[in-house]
């Protein structure tokens, strides 16, 4: 059993993101440029309509803007409106970027391992 993820797209329709082989076709490997995470900025704000209703008391978030990435090319996590404008990010699917800067930081890290073993440390 478990849960599956829903998502909304700008229609308003519902639906959910299969992630098994067998839903899938056009297979390709990809990996990110895992020095992309070095130019992705987080920022607090808060949303205009929260201001509106909540004046002083509406909450400060913390995220990305989606504007800012597609700018530094992550346009594949970025949402847009049924008129192309932005509307927002797919958080949940830019831990692909993350897993990817793990992966280089963890082989970096095991070349100067074995550097320092070579070095007799």
């Amino acid at each position: 059993m478990g849960y599956d993820s829903v998502y909304i797209d700008v229609n308003s329709v519902m639906g959910k993101s299969p992630s098994a082989l067998r839903f899938k076709q056009d297979l390709e490997e990809f990996t990110f440029d895992p020095t992309i995470v070095d130019r992705m900025q987080g920022y607090t704000f808060r949303l205009i309509g929260a201001v509106e209703a909540l004046g002083a008391d509406a909450p400060v978030e913390h995220g990305y803007i989606a504007d800012y990435l597609d700018e530094i090319g992550l346009s594949m996590f970025v949402r847009r409106d049924e008129d192309g404008q932005f509307s927002g990010l797919a958080y949940e699917r830019l831990v692909l970027v993350a897993i990817d800067a793990l992966k280089d930081t963890r082989a970096r890290l095991a070349d100067l391992e074995a550097r320092v073993q070579a070095l007799g440390g």
